[in-house]
């Protein structure tokens, strides 16, 4: 690790930023599935429309629409 403080900057190697996809859909992803099949298509809509529409914080909205995507990418 290298620090320069003229310049405020300090180089370090990254970590691994990788995150595994856990074998269960979470909860929220499964809401918005089911709120896409029972209720409205959410296709097409952003994630602060779904926030809005769910009543859910956006950043949980954002994490849930990864993890939905990736397991059902057919219906965004």
């Amino acid at each position: 690790m290298v620090f320069i403080p003229s310049m405020l900057i300090v180089l370090r190697e990254l970590k691994n930023t990788v995150k595994e996809m856990p074998e269960m859909m979470p909860p929220v992803a499964q809401l918005l599935m089911l709120y896409h099949l029972e209720t409205r298509i959410i296709d097409g809509l952003t994630a602060s429309e779904i926030a809005e529409l769910t009543g859910l914080a956006y950043p949980t909205i954002n994490v849930a629409l990864r993890m939905y995507t990736s397991y059902c990418p057919i219906f965004l």
